[in-house]
């Protein structure tokens, strides 16, 4: 038996996904598995890939964040803390969240401009970025990977 994930808003389901994975790390962490402890992981692994399914079907109906969107919301090289789709690239590679200060050479925003006067459609695309804590290397990330923005407020 499945889970039916359309009767969840999307952020709640990505919240269960992140349930589902802290157990599974925890039972995983057992030498000897009971039975019982044994099914709920196979069960726990299962729902984490539906969601990762689910969370893949999402992506491909259209695009949450492209760099265009991510300029017209933001503005300027924002920081944001980015939320990741479960099972995609930036997911695998960061986690859950990052904080990240977003960076656009001159180049990159005129093309934006370019397109936004156009009114090309937005789609996702690599975006620079600097990590938190250290804003050391650029990083590349595509925009497809996250789910989520919300601005980093400075105290």
């Amino acid at each position: 038996m499945s889970l039916n994930l359309n009767l969840f808003d999307e952020e709640h389901v990505y919240n269960l996904y992140e349930l589902y994975k802290h157990s599974v790390e925890e039972l995983q962490t057992n030498k000897l598995l009971t039975q019982v402890q044994s099914i709920k992981l196979q069960t726990f692994k299962k729902r984490m890939a539906e969601i990762e399914d689910h969370a893949s079907t999402k992506r491909n109906e259209g695009n949450r964040w492209t760099t265009t969107t991510l300029l017209k919301q933001w503005g300027l090289n924002p920081t944001l803390v980015l939320v990741f789709y479960p099972g995609s690239n930036s997911y695998k590679k960061y986690g859950q969240t990052v904080v990240a200060n977003i960076e656009y050479n001159a180049t990159d925003v005129k093309q934006m401009f370019e397109s936004m006067e156009n009114k090309l459609p937005a789609t996702p695309g690599l975006i620079k970025c600097k990590f938190m804590p250290d804003f050391d290397e650029h990083e590349m990330l595509d925009t497809a990977d996250i789910f989520g923005t919300r601005l980093v407020q400075e105290r």
